[in-house]
């Protein structure tokens, strides 16, 4: 079953998912929480209701959030442990830990299957890290390490600005001498344009040595962009190591 049958699947069933959650807890002072999560945990905000004592924070899970309500008492108890997977415990406690979060006892591990570290919020919420041993399913091997490589698309917008054919060409000019500034600084290894486009809109690429928000913000100060005459796309794009090397970008 491919990713469009599956998610046809999950929406058609009983209940409908959506393919988000909402993991909520109670909190004393929202604010302070807020910045904790955000600060220690890289948590992005989403929104927040000020009013209703309410804000939501994007978790570095695809689709899975965190809410924060403010209550007048919070008493913790009971209730699902929300339990962050990661890659090694060892080091995301240690991170907490100097950060003068709270831990319950060692971490402990079931043999062979998982190790556990439970540790709480500023107002005592439980919560649990969690790192897998080994893989579940019949393809238990060893995920691969990879390489990642930043892919800028530059599109053509659907109602890009009226330019005169001089206009363009100066342009142009600068669109090149941008690109090679690049190079030069090191931060781009290739680019050029798309020669069989399937679109119009795709007119041309770059590959870039920085990781994906640089990339994207050096690519907004491209003057084709600059000027509304192109789009850019970033993408990050994986392979093998060593697959894929780079000669003098200069």
């Amino acid at each position: 079953m491919n990713l469009d049958q599956t998610s046809a699947a999950r929406q058609a069933g009983p209940i409908g998912y959506a393919g988000h959650l909402t993991a909520a807890i109670g909190v004393s002072d929202m604010e302070r929480s807020r910045g904790w999560f955000q600060e220690l945990f890289g948590f992005e905000p989403i929104y927040t209701l000020a009013d209703w004592g309410w804000c939501e924070l994007r978790t570095p899970i695809p689709g899975v959030s965190l809410g924060i309500g403010q209550e007048e008492t919070v008493t913790p108890q009971g209730g699902a442990t929300l339990t962050f997977g990661v890659t090694d415990i060892a080091a995301a406690r240690a991170h907490l830990e100097r950060n003068g979060v709270r831990f319950d006892g060692d971490t402990r591990e079931i043999e062979g299957m998982v190790r556990l570290a439970t540790f709480y919020d500023l107002d005592g919420n439980t919560f649990m890290l969690a790192q897998r041993l080994t893989r579940t399913g019949p393809a238990a091997v060893a995920e691969p390490q990879m390489d990642a490589h930043t892919l800028v698309l530059l599109m053509r917008p659907a109602a890009p600005p009226p330019l005169d054919d001089d206009a363009v060409d100066a342009l142009q000019e600068r669109h090149l001498a941008f690109l090679q500034t690049c190079r030069e600084q090191g931060v781009m290894a290739a680019a050029g344009p798309f020669f069989d486009r399937p679109d119009e809109r795709w007119r041309g690429m770059c590959i870039y040595l920085v990781d994906r928000e640089r990339a994207l913000g050096l690519a907004l100060e491209d003057p084709m962009v600059r000027a509304g005459w192109l789009e850019p796309l970033a993408l990050t794009w994986l392979s093998r190591p060593g697959e894929l090397s780079y000669g003098p970008v200069a």
